[in-house]
């Protein structure tokens, strides 16, 4: 008995330990280097955490933040939806985990002019604006058409990921 509890410890702590490495492979990849500065080239600036008073966060973002972490969901790693940038000071502790109570703005995901309701770094969000928090992404407005729930679209965002020779492109001018 003592035998096979140690055995599936090791087999745990093995596999704990494959999955921290194939995240850190990801997080030290081309891909995931290239996607940060796309997702910054859409003009995630500022942090995203909606903090206590209703009001957006106002320093730098530094950090990205994965909603769902990617020990348990690696098929989201460069998910935009599953995405939020952060400042040293709203990161939680953990990695991501839906429950921890963290509220944010949506992610930008196209270079476009934001939708008029998005809010400025300090400035209070707006009951309109969508509100994420692990993979709910909710919103109070009901004028909305699709009745008061939305999502950034995956398939909209992929089409409008530039191919490996326009990243090669962007990367030569830097």
């Amino acid at each position: 008995m003592e035998r096979s509890n140690l055995l599936r410890q090791l087999n745990a702590a093995r596999m704990r330990h494959e999955r921290e490495f194939g995240v850190q492979k990801m997080y030290d990849s081309p891909r995931w280097s290239n996607f940060k500065k796309i997702m910054r080239g859409f003009g995630n600036a500022f942090c995203q955490r909606i903090l206590d008073d209703g009001t957006r966060c106002r320093n730098a973002g530094k950090i990205w933040h994965h909603l769902l972490s990617p020990r348990q969901r690696p098929d989201l790693f460069t998910d935009p939806e599953n995405l939020v940038l952060s400042c040293a000071d709203c990161h939680p502790p953990n990695s991501g985990n839906p429950t921890d109570g963290y509220l944010w703005v949506p992610t930008l995901t196209s270079a476009d002019e934001p939708p008029a309701w998005y809010p400025l770094p300090g400035a209070i969000v707006p009951p309109e604006c969508p509100i994420w928090g692990g993979r709910r992404i909710k919103t109070g407005n009901s004028l909305m058409p699709c009745g008061g729930t939305t999502s950034v679209n995956a398939a909209r965002i992929a089409a409008a990921m530039p191919t490996e020779g326009e990243i090669a492109k962007l990367l030569e001018g830097l």
